[in-house]
């Protein structure tokens, strides 16, 4: 699957159905949630996830918010949204684990306004 990197300051706006950013042109795209939930669904259902006593996990559409992956100690730290080309959040480095403002803000609007979520993978 291919990925496009973007900027957290690239972010325009998240709505119930998914987001806005400025792309590497200048233009406006989205990213749509439900496109990023069933690849995430697809993702974890083929790969070798296993719950707490070593189980395959297999989840369905409907059991699932989740729309990707964030790692905040990476270097840089990221959101990778599983949308048909990936798109990889770069966040600008944390101080002392705190995330900035923009941060912040973009991830309690995932949740808040999308109503989908990241799996931590740190």
């Amino acid at each position: 699957m291919a990925e496009k990197i973007i900027s957290i300051d690239d972010i325009i706006d998240v709505t119930e159905d998914g987001f806005l950013y400025k792309n590497n042109v200048g233009a406006i795209d989205k990213v749509l949630f439900d496109e990023c939930r069933k690849n995430w669904v697809e993702h974890v259902n083929q790969g070798d996830f296993r719950d707490w006593e070593g189980n395959p996990v297999r989840i369905t559409f409907e059991q699932s918010k989740c729309i990707g992956e964030r790692n905040m100690v990476a270097k840089p730290p990221y959101i990778l949204l599983y949308s048909d080309v990936k798109i990889k959040i770069e966040m600008k480095p944390t101080v002392f684990k705190k995330q900035t403002k923009v941060q912040k803000e973009f991830l309690s609007a995932l949740y808040k306004v999308g109503g989908v979520n990241t799996f931590d993978m740190t």
